[in-house]
């Protein structure tokens, strides 16, 4: 009764671990984006505590945005090289593409 699995993997170990530090780096956004936010409420100054008060969360916000920002235009970069740029119909459209196309939407309508 025991039936072969197959196990795709998606996403190599690299794009994972981008991804994951994306996550990392949203999250010390959204915290210290609050506690700086909110720096005149006790749970605030608390969360801003942890920044080492309003000025650190403020500083931490700002820098890692600054990794946030070069880590979007490699991503573009990225983007762009992986193109196959002599067949860009195919390269962007085709069945492997993640760009959204009209197979997507009538999927989306049907779902």
């Amino acid at each position: 009764m025991s039936e072969a699995r197959v196990r795709l993997q998606r996403f190599p170990v690299s794009h994972r671990l981008w991804h994951f530090g994306l996550v990392i780096v949203f999250m010390v956004m959204s915290v210290s984006g609050i506690a700086w936010m909110y720096i005149e409420t006790p749970w605030g100054a608390a969360i801003a505590a942890v920044f080492g008060g309003a000025q650190g969360a403020l500083d931490v916000h700002r820098y890692v945005g600054l990794v946030l920002v070069a880590g979007f235009v490699l991503h573009i970069v990225y983007i762009l090289a992986k193109v196959d740029w002599r067949h860009v119909g195919a390269s962007l459209m085709g069945p492997e593409s993640l760009v959204f196309n009209w197979r997507d939407a009538k999927g989306l309508v049907q779902h």
